[in-house]
């Protein structure tokens, strides 16, 4: 296969893997991920957004084909509701997102973004290997921790995302500012995998980050 650089923000299947603490956490969470695909050429056909929430369970309110703009996609995750939090459960949220790729498209760049502010140390073989079965499909992943309310571990998150690719912040107030950031991370360094050839080159370009 060729490999491509996916600078250009389209062609990229993207899932949100999303958990807070709570309401209010849950509610800069929402408005962070919005923020981030506020920078995206949405589209069915450009880049396409999936959302998965977890904590107290796993949820799918959004699938890459329920929404082919911005605007309708914006609104939805606005309104995605809390489920709570207190379990364990990024494994079974990071399996869950192996299944929406299943209906991924061919050619496209396929991303998870991890954004959350519990990652404890607990359960730390179940998450890595998760992880590894989505890298192993040549799917990245990268994440944005809050860090402030001190449930999470940069050294877990580290052995979880792509390269170490990952953000942290201090408090939910900083979460926007590293919007840009972060979708330059993904969308300049993923690599769009085709098998339309037989030799492989790799290019990453990564412009200057404001």
């Amino acid at each position: 296969p060729s490999v491509v650089s996916a600078c250009s923000l389209t062609n990229i299947d993207l899932v949100f893997v999303v958990e807070a603490l709570n309401q209010q956490s849950w509610t800069f969470m929402l408005s962070y991920v919005n923020s981030v695909v506020d920078r995206l050429n949405i589209g069915q056909t450009n880049v396409r957004v999936a959302f998965i929430s977890y904590g107290s369970g796993v949820q799918n309110p959004i699938l890459f084909y329920y929404y082919g703009d911005r605007p309708s996609l914006e609104n939805a995750i606005r309104n995605i509701q809390y489920i709570g939090s207190g379990t364990d459960n990024l494994a079974d949220a990071l399996n869950n997102a192996q299944s929406l790729f299943s209906s991924a498209r061919t050619g496209a760049a396929y991303v998870v973004v991890i954004v959350t502010d519990r990652l404890p140390d607990g359960n730390t073989n179940q998450y890595v290997a998760a992880a590894n079965t989505l890298k192993a499909a040549g799917i990245w992943i990268t994440g944005v921790g809050v860090t402030n309310p001190g449930q999470f571990s940069s050294n877990l998150m580290s052995q979880i995302v792509t390269s170490n690719l990952f953000t942290t912040v201090g408090d939910y107030s900083q979460l926007v500012q590293t919007s840009n950031q972060v979708g330059l991370q993904f969308a300049c360094q993923v690599p769009i995998t085709t098998s339309t050839t037989t030799s492989t080159s790799t290019t990453t370009t990564t412009p200057p980050i404001p």
